[in-house]
């Protein structure tokens, strides 16, 4: 990311997102896993068209991916960093940001 407007738009989404991710993990607190998973279900299920199984296995998803990001288990810093160093990262194993099984 060489330009400054380019860190300025990332670091915006970061402030744009920021308040979802706050009633996000404030309804899971009052609701618990179960009831804000339901919730996403039936969202999913209206605005995706998707069955109630794969409205459950897309929340579902969607939690785990927000519990990987708050654990920083995708490395994305760290994938930057080798992507820069590389110039391609297409050169770049997973298994070398440190995915295990990858």
């Amino acid at each position: 990311m060489a330009s400054l407007t380019q860190k300025a738009k990332a670091a915006h989404v970061v402030v744009e997102c920021g308040p979802e991710l706050y009633h996000l993990e404030c309804y899971r607190r009052e609701n618990g896993d179960d009831g804000t998973i339901m919730y996403l279900s039936k969202h999913y299920q209206k605005t995706e068209s998707l069955t109630p199984a794969d409205g459950a296995i897309r929340a579902g998803n969607f939690m785990k991916d927000v519990e990987s990001l708050k654990q920083n288990a995708f490395n994305f810093k760290q994938a930057r960093e080798l992507a820069k160093s590389t110039n391609a990262f297409e050169d770049v194993e997973l298994d070398d940001l440190g995915f295990a099984g990858a």
